[in-house]
């Protein structure tokens, strides 16, 4: 506006859930911190509705977290099956008739699971893993892996990959049933946007206006916050266009020269 106030920068719609949240942590301390404002209803039950949706928005991409942690551990234990897998194979088909006969007792308990069982829900493949454990530590097949250089160490592992799967999906699963009926995190972050941008910044645009002595220190700060993560979302935007950009001279460049070589 000429010659009035300056309106608060609006939160860009293009900001990460990651800073969403934090957007609302330092938005909850600031307002903590600044007693004159205590007294204005609206703007403590206004924080207080960001700081519950910023919390639920924490604890949401904490969650996608340990999700993301548990694949990255059954792909461990599938690895290790899979290595386990490959030595049991070779066994079964080496040209050393005293090995390949042991390798073949082997090799009828593992192919009753086989590595297909990678595959199966997170649930029935550590079934499955917990009971080709306990068939490989039978006494007729435990007492043949000295015999088979590789296959002791690759059970071991196979134990060692399971257990720390088994472990951390407690914690998953303890994660979830908390959060039985929790949202996707960009299913909160959008709303929490708007909760700020068409609640919080607005009020604060106004009453800027009619006391500024009173709310302009607040609303300052505010803004701070608000351009600080807006300019980091701008530097991506400009990355990622000069990141197009710079494809699609390469692209181009490609396209002529193979027009170059069709005419020649």
């Amino acid at each position: 506006k000429k010659g009035g106030t300056k309106m608060i920068s609006k939160l860009s719609t293009s900001t990460r859930v990651t800073e969403v949240g934090d957007v609302a942590k330092r938005l909850s301390v600031l307002f903590a911190k600044t007693d004159k404002l205590h007294d204005d209803k609206f703007i403590a039950a206004t924080i207080n509705e960001i700081t519950v949706m910023g919390d639920r928005l924490t604890e949401e991409v904490r969650r996608d977290s340990v999700m993301s942690k548990l694949k990255e551990l059954d792909l461990h234990r599938d690895n290790a099956l899979r290595v386990l897998g490959k030595l049991v194979e070779a066994y079964n088909v080496i040209p050393v008739d005293t090995i390949r006969m042991e390798g073949k007792k082997l090799y009828t308990v593992f192919k009753k699971y086989g590595t297909k069982i990678t595959k199966a829900s997170y649930s029935e493949e550590s079934n499955l893993i917990e009971s080709l454990m306990k068939d490989l530590s039978a006494d007729n097949i435990f007492s043949i892996l000295p015999q088979l250089p590789g296959v002791n160490e690759a059970i071991n592992n196979l134990r060692h990959e399971q257990d720390k799967f088994a472990e951390f999906r407690s914690e998953y699963e303890h994660t979830m049933s908390t959060q039985a009926a929790a949202d996707k995190a960009s299913s909160i972050s959008k709303p929490l946007i708007a909760l700020i941008n068409g609640k919080l910044l607005t009020y604060l645009d106004a009453m800027c206006v009619s006391s500024p002595k009173k709310y302009k220190s607040f609303a300052d700060n505010c803004s701070q916050i608000i351009d600080s993560i807006n300019s980091a979302v701008k530097s991506r935007s400009k990355k990622g266009i000069r990141s197009k950009d710079k494809k699609e001279k390469e692209t181009s460049k490609e396209s002529e020269k193979s027009v170059e070589v069709s005419k020649d």
